[in-house]
């Protein structure tokens, strides 16, 4: 089975349990473990998911931005170097991410 089918078979069960529960006029006392049941479903689905690129890009970017960040102070340790000129090389460390190795000379 791919992924793609497991993910459209778990969306089956889901949304065939949802409407029966939808429908019952007791649902907790005809159906007490739908609600785990859609729950696990839910979770099932979301791991199968990939993970989009913006996801990917909201954590990694600000975490990439603190190492780059990082490795400036630490390379301009002892000498004068202003904010704004750290922050200007940072940006263009991070739009580029391959640098000739004599970068910092």
């Amino acid at each position: 089975m791919t992924r793609e089918e497991a993910i459209a078979l778990l969306n089956e069960q889901y949304e065939t349990c949802k409407r029966i529960y939808d429908c019952s006029a007791d649902q907790r006392k005809s159906y007490p473990n739908v609600p785990q049941f859609m729950e696990a479903l839910g979770m099932a689905l979301s791991a199968l998911r990939p993970v989009s690129r913006e996801q990917v890009e909201k954590y990694l970017v600000p975490l990439t931005d603190q190492l780059i960040m990082g490795v400036i102070a630490e390379r301009s340790a002892g000498m004068t170097v202003r904010e704004e000129d750290k922050q200007f090389i940072a940006q263009l460390i991070a739009t580029k991410r391959e640098l000739p190795d004599n970068w910092d000379q």
